[in-house]
């Protein structure tokens, strides 16, 4: 969800190479689909609403209290970062950063793999793109692709017991407060405030009725059959 949709588009274009994917189903001229790498999981752009869709009258956004971006409204559970492969973190660093990326406050590691070379970036509206180096990466279109999404969790067992239960995940590390799970070939790294050094007391909840926040919202799942995932 960002601010300017077009000037986060062009973010992505611009700096990770993404290119503008084909629409699935039926086109929605307010949403775009930003692949970094051929055939892997798109990032989708869009305003936050309210849409050419949404019915008139409707008090769905009216109701709402839209939180304004800021590189210190990150504690809240949900997505915190997404992690972006570079096979050269050096370069791709001094590439960004002499175009005018900023660099976030924070530096986040990758809990099952400390010793993987990472620099965490603020992208549009101030969302965290975690760069990792992987030498032997399959090249994206401009030598990026992604890696991986971290969720910031309140309880990292009982948030792990859901992915295994819902949607089949494998969990291939885990600690005291943090996990990394294996999703089909998609990595989910879950974190509990306490491994992001976060205060617990000054994380949120995410709020969908009464708040809408800039930022990465929900997560979209393909199935093959989708009453049978329903069912499940």
């Amino acid at each position: 969800f960002a601010t300017d949709p077009d000037a986060s588009a062009a973010f992505f274009r611009k700096h990770f190479g993404a290119r503008l994917m084909a629409h699935p189903g039926r086109p929605q001229d307010y949403v775009g689909f930003w692949a970094l790498r051929s055939g892997e999981v798109p990032l989708t752009v869009s305003p936050i609403g309210p849409y050419k869709t949404t019915p008139p009258g409707s008090t769905f956004w009216s109701n709402k209290q839209i939180i304004p971006p800021s590189p210190d409204d990150n504690s809240y559970y949900g997505v915190y970062a997404v992690g972006v492969a570079t096979p050269s973190l050096k370069e791709a660093v001094g590439k960004l950063t002499a175009e005018g990326v900023e660099l976030s406050r924070q530096h986040i590691s990758l809990p099952h793999e400390q010793d993987r070379p990472t620099q965490t970036i603020y992208g549009p509206d101030y969302n965290m793109f975690t760069l990792v180096e992987r030498p032997d990466m399959r090249p994206g279109y401009r030598g990026f692709g992604i890696d991986h999404v971290h969720l910031l969790v309140r309880d990292k067992d009982e948030t792990v017991k859901f992915y295994k239960d819902v949607f089949f995940g494998e969990e291939i590390w885990s600690n005291g407060n943090s996990a990394v799970l294996k999703i089909v070939d998609m990595l989910f790294i879950l974190s509990e405030p306490e491994a992001l050094e976060l205060d617990r007391t000054s994380v949120e909840e995410r709020d969908y009725i009464k708040k809408v926040r800039y930022g990465v919202g929900p997560i979209g799942w393909l199935s093959t059959d989708m009453q049978a995932f329903i069912d499940h």
